[in-house]
């Protein structure tokens, strides 16, 4: 036997310098207090000291040396946990000491009430865990009680909590791995011996903790089947019954509850408990991560003797692993998603497990089941191991600066002495210290409020036997407050629980199954639910209610409503909780949080609530992150600029925070005309909010933002805008920096209002600069690291104008970083980005958004790659809706895939009962034969392009015909197609700006189109620029960054005919047909108010005027597409006016179709129609492919066996009565001629033709 001795341990250590947290009686809030480590300094002198007692607890099961705190605070005494305040640098002297809260095992006090004896366990060291200091964590005695602060809610004093110790984040998690020890620290007293935690088996330590403390347990726990779920049989629905845990007098639950339990005069069997953690796949395991559950192993299971067990309880998302089909699947997933020192204590699980045991119990869609049916994975583990008593479910964000054993022992035993009596009304409030001064008090005016009565026993509803016991007395005046006092509790919350019958919560009235609907079934919600336990029996009772009836409640209900309706013993707990906001009173508080009429807190339209949303934000065990998150970063040392730092190390009480989240990484998914600018611009304030209170900004409005920098309170300063597309795209804009066209940027003369990168950096951008006009100065800090962050420092004295796209999206993130925003929208960074420039950026983008410095929220399109870093999606749906919100893993399969990377399976036109390869376009992917060609169009010989001594295009030399030539040969005949690739800056922009002319070098270079030179020959004409334009269709970036924005969509469509932009297109009755034809089939595209037919349909003619070729009109019968007369060029979404230059290129039917990033910008299905439509005109159209499986599973006997949605569309033949239909017929446009050539320039496959 290894009795716990700790008799060789120095009981106080050398003395380490940490900060704590110090009382201001002046002022009533709380500072940061940090040592200073001299022996001399002392206590403020308006501090004094309180005497210590030791408190016993009744319970004889656990005793902590314990200080008194001060007297009950009043108003006046009111302060908050101020995370960020200014500090007081006042001295203390403080030790350090080995925390521990155990009780005195193996006394002879201790062997009179236990059976057995405790044994010590192995610990992850190999040796055992109570004599080595290495496995205990390490606690900061505090000298003064004032140096505790006093929570809003809740009380360490009348809990139990209290230890008069404060944690240092380092002194807590080094026995867990934490090797960030502070330089001060002497490290052979701080840093336990290091461990290979890799090789650490936590399933088999706490087995053999087990083995060694077996005889301490009522119920053994025998040979165990294997730590893994399965499916049910026959066998599991016709015992059913026999789940339940129906009255037995003789068990011990049932003497206490009888009140025997302290008269009983025999030994006690502990009482086991399970741990179980939330989790799911894919979950990053950060190092805080580990730390904590390792901790809550060590502290609740090894030095404890197996009273408690912990186990990860890991969800399986995705559907593609069928882990309970083969084995070697399941442990596939668990080497794949599970660290491997946690592979013994982890349980996979996923929905089709929980749909095949409770089919009747809700929905089961993958997408929201793992919210709604969270109690259901414990309910299967309770069948799996029943050895257990008392079952805790917390989730991974659940953090305790304190100690767990300490923790939950406190919690355990407090529910375990409340009597029954007005327990429910009391479980439905907040206790106050400042308002309730005492938990007496705190009860005798619950007492008054409801008149002495109350619930009594169980609130029975139709088809559920209660299986609590019943009540000792008729009424509940008759009892004396004893009934229920030293009876376990069945059901413990850490926050209040409510009716939520009269709330306008959500969910109140999500219920299924239950006879007596939804007005009169009984229930209860415990709305903040970061950790509860339920007993055995209460689990039971769940399981066999939803299995045998189907009942489901939303997971905040269905623990708590199921106690109610079983006469079981629930209790809120009062857990300490601090806020983080120091303009309500502590009556004003309490009247927001504790009201129960419908001015409440849980009523969603009174003030109070909407005062209580913003307060939670503030609110350390809440459910809005915000507080806890910067509370808990301060403690890990990780200052507001997210880096961590040594300077500010807080000892903090043991406090519950949740959620401490990992930073959220965000993007907005939607096609270009889904809104996402209009979202976006709406998160910076610059639209009306209706209600006005439906947009808020609560940490712009907190004290953190305020000492970080005032004026980031204002939105639109707080939150930077940087834009790719729309009015946002083209070059960088910032005072009379502007982007340059084509035949601008490559002349080599040099302005002075050329301004360079450095710049625009700098706001050195106005023709008679001065310092005031700068944002930042030259060689500042800030400046250097963004320059080398972003990669900028080959480019600063490069012009603005000379940048490519990707150097121009860097440009303008690093001027948006220069002004240190809270967050950063990028507006659909990755468009028209080659892979290497992206595989770049987006790495530079991890980097930014891990740091926090600042939060980045991204916009993409369906088909755009997702980071691996981002974690939630937000999907823009029809009509400017959110259609989705959420984690990304949980976001529709058919939104995050790309569906033009799937085979796109096309049925070969007028085959019936054949199919073969096509591409989109149902062409064939591979030509039997080469296609015919004609004469050369685009003839260029030994091409060099330079400025000075800079070759910028043919800086290489090939070999023609046995002969080497410097420079590009590159011939396009009549008919051919081409694909020009290259990443960013290569020079491909360069090559067509030669062929359009556009490129002053294309004078002298020796290029020849459509068999002639640019300039005259002798003998040999030139061509003209006006012949050259009426013979190329082109759409480019460019063209669309300098085309006239307030043409009609009409005249754009219509200036292909026009020898510039803005003059009178030369017009025939044939071409305005055309145009006509064009705007109808893309009308869902183009016009906002658009409602599909259901079917193709034929045109109807209405009378228009329309141009001439010498500007006369006249009145003829047209088409009803005047709706294009009234739409803008600028009014269009980004992706429509791509579809409308596009459309332009073509209309004309040029010789050549130049299409340079033509489709950058568009979703998927805009992308697939331009290629159907480039290569068939409107005699093809995709229909939808009939042929579709949706994501849910249709069986939930085949393990878990999903179907992935395959997208698909058929080319089907556009039927040819819309081509004859008389006046009604439309004009049939063919695809690209065998006759024309095309370009294209793209860095995405899936934007190149066929």
């Amino acid at each position: 036997m290894f009795q716990r001795d700790h008799s060789f341990l120095p009981r106080r250590l050398p003395s380490y310098n940490t900060p704590i947290l110090q009382q201001d009686p002046s002022s009533g809030r709380i500072y940061d207090l940090y040592i200073e480590g001299s022996q001399n300094n002392r206590p403020p002198s308006h501090v004094e000291p309180s005497p210590k007692s030791n408190a016993s607890e009744s319970d004889s099961d656990h005793s902590v040396e314990e200080p008194a705190l001060n007297s009950a605070p009043s108003s006046s005494d009111f302060e908050l946990l101020q995370p960020s305040a200014k500090f007081d640098k006042s001295a203390v002297d403080l030790p350090f000491e080995l925390y521990d809260p155990y009780p005195d095992y193996n006394s002879d006090t201790w062997k009179k009430t236990w059976h057995g004896a405790h044994f010590s366990c192995e610990g992850p060291r190999g040796v055992d865990v109570n004599q080595n200091p290495d496995d205990m964590l390490r606690a900061f005695k505090l000298p003064i009680d004032a140096l505790t602060p006093t929570p809003i809610f809740g009380s360490y004093k009348e809990t139990g909590l209290g230890s008069g110790y404060c944690f240092e984040r380092h002194a807590r998690n080094a026995p867990y791995g934490d090797e960030d020890e502070p330089s001060e620290s002497p490290s052979d007293t701080l840093q336990p011996s290091k461990v290979n935690w890799e090789k650490v088996d936590w399933g088999r330590l706490q087995q053999d903790c087990y083995v060694r403390n077996w005889n301490r347990f009522e119920e053994k726990k025998g040979n165990t089947p294997p730590l893994m779920f399965r499916f049910p049989n026959h066998e599991d629905t016709l015992h059913v019954n026999d789940t339940l845990i129906l009255p037995d007098e003789g068990s011990e639950s049932e003497r206490a509850s009888s009140l025997k339990w302290l008269s009983s005069g025999s030994k006690q069997h502990k009482r086991r408990n399970a741990i179980l953690l939330r989790t799911y796949d894919e979950k990053k395991y950060t190092p805080d991560n580990l730390y904590h559950i390792r901790s809550m192993i060590t502290e609740l299971s090894l030095h404890s003797g197996a009273e408690y067990e912990v186990f990860l309880m890991v969800q399986i998302i995705d559907l593609d692993k069928h882990i309970f089909s083969d084995p070697a699947v399941y442990q596939e997933a668990l080497d794949q998603y599970v660290p491997r020192e946690f592979h013994n204590i982890s349980i996979l699980f996923n929905v089709p497990l929980l749909e095949a045991w409770y089919p009747k119990a809700g929905n089961h869609d993958p997408n929201n089941s793992q919210q709604v049916h969270m109690t259901q994975p414990l309910q299967l583990f309770s069948l799996l191991r029943p050895d257990f008593d008392l079952y805790w479910q917390l989730e991974l964000d659940v953090r305790y600066t304190g100690h767990h054993y300490h923790h939950l022992e406190a919690i355990r035993r407090w529910a375990q002495k409340q009597p029954r009596r007005l327990l429910w009304e009391r479980d439905a409030y907040f206790y106050s210290p400042y308002i309730h001064k005492t938990w007496e008090n705190f009860s005798s005016k619950v007492r008054h409020a409801t008149n002495g009565g109350g619930i009594w026993g169980a609130l029975t509803t139709t088809g559920i036997t209660p299986v609590g016991p019943k009540p000792p007395t008729e009424v509940a005046e008759e009892d004396d407050f004893e009934w229920g006092v030293d009876e376990p509790a069945d059901m413990i919350n850490v926050s209040p629980i409510i009716d939520p019958v009269q709330t306008h919560m959500m969910f109140r009235n999500v219920l299924e199954n239950y006879p007596d609907g939804k007005e009169n079934t009984p229930r209860r919600a415990g709305p903040v639910t970061p950790m509860i336990a339920v007993s055995k029996r209460l689990v039971r009772a769940m399981h066999h209610s939803q299995t045998t009836m189907g009942t489901h409640m939303m997971p905040e209900m269905l623990p708590e409503s199921t106690a109610l309706q079983h006469g079981l013993k629930a209790v809120t707990f009062p857990e300490p909780v601090y806020l983080d906001i120091d303009d309500k009173t502590p009556e004003e508080l309490e009247s927001i949080f504790n009201t129960q009429d419908d001015s409440g807190m849980w009523n969603g339209g009174s003030p109070n609530s909407r005062l209580a949303q913003h307060i939670s934000y503030w609110w350390s065990t809440g459910f809005k992150p915000d507080f806890s998150n910067v509370l808990y970063r301060r403690w890990l040392g990780i200052d507001m600029e997210g880096k961590k730092t040594d300077e500010q190390r807080l000892c903090l009480p043991p406090v519950l925070l949740h959620p401490i989240k990992e930073p959220q990484h965000w993007a907005v998914v939607g096609s270009s005309s889904a809104g996402k600018t209009t979202f976006f611009e709406t998160l910076r304030g610059q639209h009306l909010c209706f209600p006005p209170s439906a947009r808020s900004f609560p940490y712009l409005s907190s004290k953190e933002i305020e000492r970080k920098d005032h004026r980031l309170r204002i939105p639109s300063r707080a939150i930077q805008y940087v834009g790719f597309a729309g009015k946002y795209a083209g070059g960088l804009r910032d005072g009379n920096t502007t982007a340059a066209y084509l035949s601008a940027r490559y002349e080599s003369r040099r302005e002075d209002t050329d301004f360079t990168v450095l710049d625009y950096l700098t706001g050195n951008v106005e023709l008679n600069p001065t310092d005031v006009g700068q944002s930042v100065a030259k060689g500042d800090a800030i400046l250097e690291r963004v320059i080398v962050d972003l990669h900028l420092e080959a480019l600063v004295d490069m012009p603005v104008g000379n940048l490519s796209n990707g150097q121009t999206r860097r440009a303008k993130i690093a001027k948006a970083l220069l002004d240190k925003p809270e967050v950063l929208l990028l507006d659909e960074p990755f468009m028209g980005l080659d892979p290497p420039t992206l595989k770049t950026l987006s790495p530079l983008l991890r980097k930014l958004a891990e740091a926090q410095a600042p939060r980045i929220l991204l916009s993409l399109r369906p088909q755009d790659p997702l980071p691996d870093w981002i974690t939630h999606v937000l999907l823009l749906g029809p009509e400017l809706r959110v259609a989705y919100q959420g984690l990304k893993r949980d976001t529709p399969i058919a939104v995050i895939q790309k569906p033009t990377d799937k085979a796109i399976k096309a049925a070969a036109v007028g085959k019936k009962g054949t199919t073969t390869t096509l591409s989109r376009e149902g062409l064939r992917l591979y030509l039997p034969e080469p296609r015919p060609v004609g004469e050369p169009i685009i003839e260029m010989r030994d091409i060099v392009v330079k400025y000075g001594d800079k070759i910028v295009l043919g800086n290489w030399q090939e070999s023609i015909h046995g002969e080497t030539r410097a420079g590009l040969q590159w011939t396009v005949r009549r008919g051919e197609r081409w694909g020009v690739f290259g990443p960013n800056g290569s020079g491909k922009t360069t090559l067509l700006s030669l062929i359009c002319s556009d490129h002053p070098q294309s004078y002298s270079l020796p290029i020849t189109l459509f068999s002639k030179p640019r300039l005259p020959r002798p003998g040999v004409p030139g061509i003209s620029l006006f012949d050259l334009q009426s013979r190329i269709g082109h759409s480019s970036p460019e063209t669309h960054n300098f085309f006239p924005k307030h043409l009609s969509l009409r005249r754009t469509l219509e200036s292909a005919w026009s020898d510039t932009f803005l003059s009178a297109p030369s017009l025939t009755y044939e071409r305005d047909e055309l145009v006509n034809t064009y705007l109808k089939w893309f009308e869902p595209e183009f016009n906002p108010s658009y409602k599909s037919p259901g079917k193709l349909t034929p045109l109807r003619n209405k009378p228009r005027f329309f141009y001439l070729p010498h500007g006369k009109h006249t009145l003829r019968f047209t088409h009803p597409v005047d709706w294009a007369d009234d739409i803008t060029f600028s009014s269009l979404p980004f992706s429509a006016q791509r579809l409308a230059l596009f459309l332009r290129a073509l209309i004309k039917k040029p010789d050549l179709v130049v299409l340079d990033e033509a489709f950058s910008g568009m979703d998927a299905a805009m992308l697939n129609k331009c290629l159907l439509f480039l290569t068939w005109g409107n005699s093809r159209h995709y229909r939808a492919n009939r042929n579709y499986h949706s994501t849910r599973p249709t069986s939930h006997n085949n393990g878990g066996r999903g179907v992935k949605a395959r997208l698909g569309f058929n080319v089907m033949k556009t039927p040819e009565e819309v081509f004859t239909g008389g006046q009604e017929a439309v004009v049939k446009v063919e695809g690209l001629e065998e006759w024309q050539s095309l370009i294209v320039v793209s860095h995405v496959k899936e934007e190149v033709p066929g």
